[in-house]
Protein backbone atom coordinates (compact mmCIF):
# COMPACT_ATOMS: atom_id res chain seq x y z
CA UNK A 1 0.00 0.00 0.00
CA UNK A 2 2.73 2.52 0.79
CA UNK A 3 4.47 1.62 -2.31
CA UNK A 4 1.36 2.19 -4.57
CA UNK A 5 1.14 5.96 -2.52
CA UNK A 6 5.35 6.41 -3.00
CA UNK A 7 4.60 5.58 -6.72
CA UNK A 8 1.13 8.02 -6.99
CA UNK A 9 2.97 10.89 -7.13
CA UNK A 10 5.47 10.33 -9.88
CA UNK A 11 2.79 8.80 -12.32
CA UNK A 12 0.80 12.03 -11.83
CA UNK A 13 3.77 13.94 -12.59
CA UNK A 14 4.55 12.15 -15.77
CA UNK A 15 0.78 12.26 -16.99
CA UNK A 16 0.61 16.23 -16.65
CA UNK A 17 4.05 16.21 -18.32
CA UNK A 18 2.88 13.86 -21.43
CA UNK A 19 -0.90 15.98 -21.65
CA UNK A 20 1.43 19.25 -20.95
CA UNK A 21 3.56 18.46 -23.99
CA UNK A 22 0.56 17.39 -26.08
CA UNK A 23 -0.51 19.97 -28.72
CA UNK A 24 -3.72 19.93 -30.49
CA UNK A 25 -4.67 20.73 -33.67
CA UNK A 26 -7.16 22.49 -35.39
CA UNK A 27 -8.77 22.56 -38.62
CA UNK A 28 -10.60 25.08 -40.51
CA UNK A 29 -12.54 24.35 -44.52
CA UNK A 30 -13.83 26.74 -46.76
CA UNK A 31 -13.77 30.04 -44.90
CA UNK A 32 -14.38 32.73 -46.97
CA UNK A 33 -11.41 34.87 -45.82
CA UNK A 34 -9.31 32.04 -46.90
CA UNK A 35 -11.13 32.11 -50.13
CA UNK A 36 -10.03 35.41 -50.79
CA UNK A 37 -6.78 34.95 -50.29
CA UNK A 38 -6.39 31.58 -52.71
CA UNK A 39 -8.16 33.77 -55.01
CA UNK A 40 -5.74 36.26 -55.21
CA UNK A 41 -2.76 33.73 -55.60
CA UNK A 42 -5.03 32.30 -58.17
CA UNK A 43 -5.45 35.40 -60.23
CA UNK A 44 -1.84 36.07 -60.18
CA UNK A 45 -1.02 32.76 -60.89
CA UNK A 46 -2.80 32.74 -64.16
CA UNK A 47 -2.18 36.60 -64.92
CA UNK A 48 2.08 35.34 -64.77
CA UNK A 49 1.34 32.42 -67.06
CA UNK A 50 -0.18 34.33 -69.71
CA UNK A 51 2.66 36.56 -69.90
CA UNK A 52 5.04 32.95 -69.60
CA UNK A 53 6.66 34.47 -66.93
CA UNK A 54 7.72 31.58 -65.20
CA UNK A 55 10.12 33.66 -62.73
CA UNK A 56 6.97 35.23 -61.62
CA UNK A 57 5.65 31.75 -61.18
CA UNK A 58 7.86 30.36 -59.10
CA UNK A 59 7.69 33.22 -56.68
CA UNK A 60 4.34 32.04 -55.83
CA UNK A 61 5.51 29.15 -53.91
CA UNK A 62 6.57 28.65 -50.78
CA UNK A 63 9.92 27.44 -49.73
CA UNK A 64 8.00 24.37 -48.18
CA UNK A 65 6.85 23.57 -51.49
CA UNK A 66 10.41 23.56 -52.60
CA UNK A 67 11.54 21.13 -49.83
CA UNK A 68 9.13 18.63 -51.70
CA UNK A 69 9.33 19.60 -55.13
CA UNK A 70 12.28 21.33 -57.19
CA UNK A 71 11.65 23.88 -59.38
CA UNK A 72 12.56 22.11 -62.69
CA UNK A 73 9.70 19.46 -61.72
CA UNK A 74 7.15 22.59 -61.36
CA UNK A 75 8.33 23.47 -64.58
CA UNK A 76 8.05 20.14 -66.33
CA UNK A 77 4.55 20.45 -64.84
CA UNK A 78 3.36 24.07 -66.32
CA UNK A 79 5.12 23.58 -69.88
CA UNK A 80 3.34 19.97 -69.83
CA UNK A 81 0.23 21.46 -69.18
CA UNK A 82 0.67 23.76 -71.96
CA UNK A 83 1.49 21.53 -74.01
CA UNK A 84 -1.51 19.04 -73.45
CA UNK A 85 -3.72 22.27 -72.74
CA UNK A 86 -2.81 24.84 -74.95
CA UNK A 87 -2.41 28.50 -74.88
CA UNK A 88 -4.50 29.83 -71.87
CA UNK A 89 -7.74 31.92 -73.06
CA UNK A 90 -9.49 32.83 -69.87
CA UNK A 91 -9.54 31.69 -66.52
CA UNK A 92 -11.95 31.54 -63.80
CA UNK A 93 -12.41 29.04 -60.46
CA UNK A 94 -15.16 26.96 -61.30
CA UNK A 95 -14.78 25.24 -57.46
CA UNK A 96 -12.57 26.02 -54.40
CA UNK A 97 -11.47 24.46 -51.07
CA UNK A 98 -9.32 25.51 -48.60
CA UNK A 99 -8.02 23.57 -45.33
CA UNK A 100 -6.11 25.37 -42.51
CA UNK A 101 -4.23 23.04 -40.15
CA UNK A 102 -3.27 24.92 -36.66
CA UNK A 103 -0.98 23.02 -34.58
CA UNK A 104 0.81 19.98 -34.68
Amino acid sequence: MKSLKRLSLPIAILLFAVLYGCNFTSSYTNRDADKKDAEKVADKFFEYSKKNDTAAVYKLFSKKFYEAASKEKLNTILTGSQKRLGEMVSDSLIDWQTKIVKGT
